[in-house]
C-alpha cells in the first residue's frame, strides 16, 4: 500500500499558534490536535485535547471525515460560543494522524504483529486516546506496521499490560524516522471505577522500556510522560 503522508514541523508540548491581539482576525490561524466527531452524514465537529468543541462553519478543503479519527487541524477562529460549541471556525487544512484500536495478541496474529525494535520518544493520554510519538529505522518499499497489543498474561484488575509493537517486514534500516499514532482506550474501561492503570512495554534498540500511565475516563490531558520534545512528526492514515 502506498503511503499518503505529510511531514510537518510542530512542537507537541506547546502546539504552534499564530494568535496575536485579535483572535478573530481572518489572518490568524492555530494548529491543534483534535478528534473528529461526526454530527451527521456529511457534517462533523472537532474536539480539541483541551476539551474545547469547534464547529467548522467554513472550510478551504474537502475532507472525508471519519468518527473518532485523530488529526492535526489548522484553523481560524470566526466567533465565540455558538449553539453548544466553544467557537465557530474556518478549517484551513487537516492532516490525519494514524488512529487505531488495541489488538488482542494471539498465537494466530503474533507473527504479523512483529516485535522489531522501536523507541518511544513521547507518550501521553488525553481524550480517551493513548498517543505515542515514536522513532524507528525505516527502509525498503513496504510500509511498516505499528500496533498496540494486549497480552492478558500479566494484566490484573489493578493494571493492564500493553505492548507497543513494530513490524518492519525485514526491511533494511537505512534511515531514522519519526511518527505519531493514537490508540483508542475506551475498551479498557472497567465498571465501578473512573480510571485504570496501564503499563506500556516497548522493545527498544538496546533495552526493553516500560511506561506507566493512568487513563482517567472522559478527562482531557490525563497525564504526560516524555523524554524529549519531538520536532518532526509524520502524519499517516494507514501505515509507516
Amino acid at each position: 500500500m502506498r503511503i499518503q503522508s505529510i511531514g510537518i514541523v510542530i512542537l507537541l508540548l506547546t502546539l504552534f499558534s499564530c494568535n496575536n491581539k485579535d483572535e478573530y482576525s481572518l489572518g490568524e490561524f492555530r494548529i491543534d490536535i483534535a478528534t473528529i466527531k461526526m454530527e451527521g452524514e456529511n457534517s462533523y465537529s472537532l474536539l480539541l485535547d483541551n476539551g474545547k468543541k469547534l464547529w467548522p462553519a467554513a472550510s478551504d478543503i474537502r475532507y472525508n471525515a471519519k468518527n473518532n479519527q485523530r488529526a492535526f487541524v489548522n484553523y481560524t477562529l470566526l466567533s465565540g460560543e455558538y449553539n453548544g460549541f466553544d467557537h465557530l471556525i474556518k478549517v484551513n487544512d487537516i492532516w490525519n494522524i494514524l488512529t487505531k484500536d488495541i489488538i488482542q495478541l494471539t498465537s494466530e496474529n503474533k507473527d504479523n504483529i512483529g516485535n522489531d525494535p522501536i523507541d518511544i520518544n513521547y507518550i501521553w493520554v488525553t481524550n480517551d486516546f493513548l498517543n505515542i510519538d515514536f522513532l524507528f529505522n525505516y527502509g525498503g518499499v513496504r510500509p511498516h506496521a505499528i500496533n498496540l497489543v494486549k497480552t492478558e498474561l500479566n494484566s490484573t484488575d489493578d493494571k493492564i499490560e500493553l505492548e507497543f509493537r513494530h513490524n518492519s517486514y525485514n526491511s533494511t534500516n537505512t534511515r531514522l524516522s519519526e511518527g505519531l499514532v493514537s490508540f483508542n482506550l475506551k475498551e479498557l474501561r472497567q465498571a465501578d471505577t473512573d480510571s485504570v492503570n496501564i503499563s506500556v512495554k516497548v522493545k527498544g534498540w538496546n533495552e526493553e522500556k516500560q511506561f506507566d500511565l493512568v487513563y482517567k475516563y472522559n478527562q482531557m490531558d490525563n497525564q504526560n510522560i516524555y523524554t524529549e520534545t519531538p520536532i518532526l512528526v509524520v502524519a499517516s492514515e494507514e501505515y509507516y
